[in-house]
């Protein structure tokens, strides 16, 4: 896996010298594991990875909001529901909208209805099911008794910080994108198009597509995101103290959330990722 680049092992430096005066102190190792997110031996690879490490904490490409896919079934179902990686979830639809509309507003639901929906038909046409590496890392952290860490920000914040970071012309330009852009044949071009990245994550591919034209998502949508996993790796208070964290990530954030681990600085503060961008 180190070999085929899907395997990172991060050790904690030599010479690491704790900036917090709280009695923080920082994982001595981090493994990262850059996921196929609709692979079945992607989800062997993931218990292999979490077996062989024995870890304290798995963090996991998730929000509190996308936590349904810990528990899915095999065939990508949660009661008789199929699940995408932007699917609802919560102990009831009225309280996950509640909590959608307070975290990301109208504009993050709309969104997040219409880019699954787009995510869904990528998905059935490559012959994909989601969670299955998310649902493998939950088993095998259970199994050695680690704890498992929702580590991605909420999906509505993500958002919220991608619609305000269009203008108005492209919001409406997006729109249109979303909600004409799935007739059957379309979908078909796409997962042809996109080759190899389709059949990896339906969601990230979808991304893909759109960043061509809207190049302003990427942040919000990816690297921002990759600070934040880095964040819930590293710096996160359920990983203080841990021996090992291993982070199971979708591959299109493996790069990025490494870079970050790597480095003490960066121009966007943490707490730049979890507010609301000023809107347009």
């Amino acid at each position: 896996m180190v070999e085929a680049d899907t395997l990172l092992i991060l050790p904690r430096a030599s010479n690491y010298v704790e900036r917090r005066v709280d009695g923080y102190q920082e994982p001595e190792l981090v493994v990262l594991f850059g996921a196929v997110h609709v692979s079945a031996h992607s989800a062997d690879d993931v218990r292999r990875v979490i077996e062989a490490v024995r870890p304290d904490a798995v963090v996991v490409e998730l929000c509190r909001s996308r936590a349904a896919l810990l528990y899915s079934s095999g065939d990508g179902l949660l009661h008789g529901r199929a699940l995408t990686a932007l699917s609802l979830s919560g102990p009831s639809l009225p309280a996950a909208l509640r909590r959608a509309l307070q975290l990301g507003g109208r504009p993050a639901l709309l969104l997040r209805a219409l880019m699954g929906r787009r995510a869904g038909r990528v998905a059935a046409a490559a012959g994909a099911i989601a969670g299955a590496e998310q649902r493998a890392a939950r088993e095998a952290a259970d199994a050695c008794g680690a704890q498992v860490v929702l580590g991605d920000r909420p999906i509505e914040i993500t958002l919220e910080r991608m619609w305000a970071a269009l203008s108005w012309r492209k919001r409406l330009r997006l729109l249109q994108v979303l909600l004409l852009g799935g007739a059957d044949g379309a979908v078909r071009a796409e997962v042809e198009a996109a080759g190899a990245a389709a059949a990896d994550d339906a969601f990230a591919s979808v991304v893909a597509q759109l960043s061509g034209s809207f190049p302003e998502i990427l942040s919000p949508l990816v690297h921002e995101r990759d600070l934040y996993l880095a964040w819930s790796c590293k710096r996160s208070r359920a990983v203080c103290g841990a021996r090992a964290v291993v982070g199971v990530l979708g591959r299109a954030h493996l790069r990025g959330t490494a870079y970050h681990l790597l480095q003490e600085s960066s121009k966007l503060r943490f707490r730049d990722l979890v507010r609301p961008l000023t809107d347009r």
